[in-house]
């Protein structure tokens, strides 16, 4: 299994569990929602779908 696998797998157990945190977070925060932490779990999540790709790439062309 390559790198860029077990990293996708790696992403895929964390989402979950990940989830779960901010909701609790969002329960023990009066200054946010359960809508709002979502919110920003789901722009941050997108957010590294684009540049995460972009980063692994650059070092890959760097280290290899």
């Amino acid at each position: 299994m390559g790198n860029l696998s077990a990293l996708g797998l790696a992403n895929a157990f964390v989402k979950a569990p990940l989830i779960s945190a901010a909701m609790e977070a969002a329960e023990d925060s009066p200054g946010i929602t359960r809508t709002g932490a979502l919110s920003l779990l789901r722009t941050s999540e997108r957010i590294g779908s684009v540049l995460g790709p972009v980063f692994v790439g650059g070092l890959l062309m760097v280290l290899d």
